[in-house]
């Protein structure tokens, strides 16, 4: 139980360097236009209070308002259609990748977000046997216990564990609460979608 506070860290720091990279995309890209410095001047993101199946619908109008911002500051609309693309392309992933946008804002109070993990299976093999035995282990059980007991009687002799282990991300304002593979997948999808498109804009 105690392994699971280590990770919380190095989900913060993957999760800023996702991020930061969009950012700096558009300030080389702002630079390279001689659009002046400006903190109007970076990858928009919308947070909402609770995530749901129109979080893609309720973006729209905040990331718009973005974009028109950076118009008026004279930011190249090829940069400004990237955005959208990109946005538009992965919509279905937003409400994972917003809430681990929550988890790198949440990075310097990271310790108070609350970790949620569990085991939720552990299976064996005995030795001279192919089979393997598997106990299913309750929910949330290693919220509250550090010990879950899979045998009482007779001793055995065991030749090899596994344990199935379940993590989720909690974001403060969240609903949504994925697993971190998931989301932490969609959320790289997302960044490399901007940075193939943006190497293209760069290069002429």
């Amino acid at each position: 139980r105690g392994l699971f506070p280590l990770l919380k860290p190095i989900a913060c720091e993957a999760a800023n360097a996702m991020f930061q990279s969009l950012d700096y995309l558009l300030d080389t890209a702002a630079r390279q236009a001689g659009v002046p410095r400006s903190p109007q001047i970076a990858w928009p993101w919308a947070l909402q209070p609770d995530t749901d199946s129109n979080l893609a619908g309720a973006v729209k109008p905040v990331i718009d308002s973005r974009l028109n911002d950076m118009r008026k500051r004279g930011m190249p609309e090829a940069w400004l259609d990237l955005v959208a693309a990109t946005f538009a392309e992965h919509a279905m992933g937003l409400v994972h990748i917003d809430v681990v946008k929550e988890v790198s804002l949440s990075g310097k109070h990271w310790e108070l977000v609350p970790t949620k993990a569990n085991a939720v299976a552990i299976g064996w093999h005995l030795p001279g046997s192919a089979a393997q035995s598997f106990a299913d282990i309750p929910a949330d059980h290693f919220e509250t216990e550090d010990v879950f007991v899979f045998h009482e009687g007779d001793p055995i002799e065991v030749s090899q564990f596994q344990i199935v282990a379940g993590t989720k991300l909690i974001a403060p304002g969240k609903a949504h609460q994925p697993e971190p593979v998931s989301a932490f997948g969609y959320t790289s999808r997302f960044v490399e979608t901007a940075l193939a498109n943006a190497r293209v804009l760069l290069a002429t």
